[in-house]
């Protein structure tokens, strides 16, 4: 089974909408800006997360989508299935009359496959959403670390000896001799 790119997108979607719990709901445009995806591509999208129970609805002004009660529990491996197509179905299917080294090849990529399946049906989107705070937590801590440390180097004063004479650097743009 392949992943497809409407679940990768449906990932994204649902763990923008846990970034945005705070808000009472998260519409479709802000969702499309925010992925860089076709409003009409997250309609199909959000109709089988819909289906499946793992955003509700609500219309009207300030409207849009947020993620159910049960949405953390549910695990990575139904999603990807609610978005696998036929094509894939029947690429997992073994070929007849194929050649040793084909066969040999073929059963290595079922094992990879079957290992895949094992560790997304592991992985719940409450994992995919606890990772997702962490990394974000520590890009905004390493964000205020940089800031900080370029507010130092503003303010950092600098000795220079050369030639008998101290040169102070006190900032990037003053030179004192």
């Amino acid at each position: 089974m392949n992943i497809s790119n409407k679940a990768l997108v449906a990932v994204d979607a649902l763990v923008a909408l846990h970034q945005n719990r705070q808000r009472s709901a998260t519409s479709l445009v802000t969702l499309s800006s925010l992925l860089n995806v076709s409003v009409s591509y997250l309609e199909f999208i959000f109709k089988e997360l819909r289906t499946a129970g793992l955003v509700s609805a609500s219309r009207g002004p300030g409207g849009g989508y947020q993620l159910t009660v049960q949405a953390g529990a549910y695990d990575l491996q139904s999603l990807c299935q609610l978005f696998q197509n036929l094509d894939d179905l029947e690429a997992d299917e073994p070929i007849q009359d194929m050649s040793a080294e084909l066969f040999v090849m073929n059963g290595l990529l079922q094992r990879a496959q079957k290992v895949r399946r094992e560790f997304l049906a592991e992985q719940t989107l409450e994992t995919v959403f606890e990772e997702s705070d962490r990394l974000r937590e520590e890009f905004e801590l390493k964000k205020v670390h940089e800031r900080a440390m370029l507010r130092a180097k503003a303010h950092a004063s600098i000795e220079v000896r050369r030639s008998g004479q101290t040169v102070k650097v006190h900032s990037p743009f003053e030179l004192t001799i």
